[in-house]
């Protein structure tokens, strides 16, 4: 774990296998189509354990992660698992569960770049709460930053928002909404945005977080106005960042004044040929920019500037850089 000079993240996620396959285009209903002859591969990934991952890398010797999670008691678990310690993430609180197999990602890369992913949850459906850790008076003991997606069960998402942002924490909540659910289901499973300082979705996670619909960012003019709302409306603490993918990013965020204040920072233009870990790299590279003492603009710019590496290379976890390799020593 992070000396007591160190901040450190901890990641509350999935941990998956992806399986993934690369095609000219995706099949309509009914039709059969040939994949790439170089187009099937498997990797670590889930949104979580990418998340972890792309922390890890990031925040190299300057911020340290911890995940807590479930696999399954099999060959991909194992895998899994033993992929995080080598990434020097602490794998303490990653569970295994018998009978259970590990989460699975199917995942369709088209040649333009764009995915499609359907999710089998498998054990990461089996966490609870009693994995997670209590935050201390000790605040050198707690994370500096909890980071969260809806690939484990809500009622967990749940809970740890609720401890993790009550007093005496002191821990900041980072919530990515993937896969989104509707304003109803975050009311059923009393999941209060209110209690989040950092809300990232993408442009369709937040159309369904906001109204249920997932047309309704289409646009940056559409994406400054929800993510104000989601400020104002919803009451996010600190700051609504909207990834638009070739778009970039828009955010929303109070000033030290409690001014609202937006930005819309464009994607870089590089030769994309896979978007799969994209968001989640942007997520690491944000959050290990804010715990080191950041701002939000810099960190968004450092975050983009992360993906913008990643989707330039197959793959997940395989994909995202290092801190070295993008000169943040």
């Amino acid at each position: 774990m992070a000396t007591p000079s160190t901040p450190y993240i901890l990641v509350i996620g999935s941990l998956n296998m992806d399986l993934v396959t690369h095609t000219p285009r995706i099949p309509v209903g009914g039709e059969t189509l040939l994949a790439h002859t170089y187009g099937f591969h498997t990797g670590a990934g889930g949104k979580g354990a990418n998340q972890a991952v792309a922390i890890a890398r990031l925040g190299g010797n300057a911020v340290k992660c911890a995940m807590v999670g479930m696999v399954g008691d099999d060959t991909f678990g194992r895998e899994l698992k033993g992929g995080l310690e080598k990434e020097g993430i602490d794998v303490s609180r990653v569970g295994v569960e018998e009978g259970k197999s590990s989460g699975v990602a199917v995942i369709l890369i088209e040649d333009s770049g764009q995915n499609r992913i359907l999710v089998s949850p498998g054990a990461n459906f089996s966490l609870r709460s009693s994995h997670l850790p209590i935050p201390t008076p000790n605040h050198t003991a707690s994370p500096s930053m909890i980071v969260l997606q809806h690939e484990i069960p809500l009622p967990i998402i749940s809970y740890a928002i609720q401890v993790f942002s009550t007093r005496p924490s002191t821990t900041l909540v980072l919530l990515n909404p993937a896969p989104a659910v509707s304003p109803a289901t975050l009311l059923e499973h009393n999941i209060s945005l209110s209690n989040v300082d950092f809300f990232v979705p993408n442009e369709i996670e937040a159309g369904i977080t906001y109204s249920g619909i997932a047309e309704s960012v289409t646009t940056v003019s559409s994406a400054t106005e929800i993510a104000k709302s989601f400020l104002v409306e919803r009451g996010v603490r600190k700051a609504v960042i909207i990834t638009l993918g070739g778009q970039g990013v828009v955010v929303a965020y109070y000033d030290e004044e409690g001014i609202i204040l937006t930005e819309h920072v464009p994607a870089q233009k590089v030769n994309v040929v896979d978007t799969t870990a994209a968001g989640d790299t942007f997520i690491g590279g944000f959050a290990t920019s804010y715990v080191e003492g950041r701002g939000v603009m810099e960190s968004v710019r450092r975050g983009v500037e992360a993906a913008a590496r990643t989707v330039q290379k197959k793959g997940a976890q395989l994909s995202i850089p290092t801190r070295k390799e993008l000169g943040w020593e």
